[in-house]
């Protein structure tokens, strides 16, 4: 019976956990349609004398296969599951200074191209690396400057600005990369590809993405799926602040 109990207590909680990722997305009609199945298989084995026998291994069977079902859901809500301190407070003085220029920098790139109407997508990895979720970028090691961003975003004759510049560890990793489309069926009919992309990735990822929207003009941050729109330069800095760990 221990067994049992703590078999149904695992279950509560990965269907917790599930349950809230897949709100809004299709996947949540399977969760209902498991659900479902699992109930009646229970209760049929609790009627019957020899599967009654057997319900701590019909039990553990359907854990597993739930586990299975909706692997994604629960790897998503467990990276995000992180309790060490943000880096501002594990950084040196002179470090601090290298993530300000770095949130400087963005922020002066998204709301030069927001005044040209030039669409862009920078993407930021943290803990989580991005090699597994996009395809397509070009290798460029470059340092973080307004005026470069500006310059791939720009239709210009280049062949950058199409996708996002991905910036690992304070630089430029890459150019031209693609990103997943996201799970969530939520989002308004106003965003265009690039806003999808971005949650996109940060549905896979804690990663934070700067978009600027090419018809509007718009400047918004992604993060943990939400998509939140930005006026000002300092209003940008301070989200990045708050958000890059």
């Amino acid at each position: 019976m221990l067994l049992i109990a703590t078999l149904i207590i695992c279950f509560v909680l990965l269907f917790g956990i599930v349950y809230q990722e897949t709100q809004g997305t299709s996947s949540q009609s399977a969760l209902i349609g498991w659900l479902c199945l699992a109930l009646i298989i229970l209760l049929v084995s609790a009627q019957d004398d020899y599967w009654g026998q057997q319900l701590t291994s019909v039990s553990a069977w359907l854990l597993l296969s739930f586990i299975l079902l909706f692997s994604y859901e629960i790897k998503r809500a467990l990276a995000l599951v992180d309790l060490r301190p943000k880096w501002q407070n594990k950084l040196n003085p002179e470090q601090k200074d290298q993530q300000a220029d770095l949130r400087r920098e963005l922020a002066q790139a998204a709301l030069s191209l927001s005044k040209r109407k030039e669409g862009a997508l920078m993407v930021i990895e943290q803990r989580a690396e991005l090699g597994e979720f996009i395809s397509g970028g070009i290798d460029i090691d470059a340092q973080v400057k307004a005026s470069l961003i500006h310059a791939i975003f720009c239709h210009n004759g280049n062949d950058f600005h199409d996708g996002a510049i991905v910036i690992r560890d304070g630089r430029i990793w890459q150019a031209k990369a693609f990103l997943p489309m996201p799970h969530s069926i939520k989002l308004s009919q106003k965003y265009g590809t690039r806003h999808l992309a971005a949650v996109g990735i940060t549905d896979h990822t804690d990663a934070l993405v700067i978009v600027v929207s090419e018809e509007r003009g718009t400047i918004s941050i992604a993060y943990a799926g939400q998509l939140t729109e930005y006026q000002t330069q300092a209003e940008l800095e301070q989200a990045l602040l708050d958000h890059i760990i």
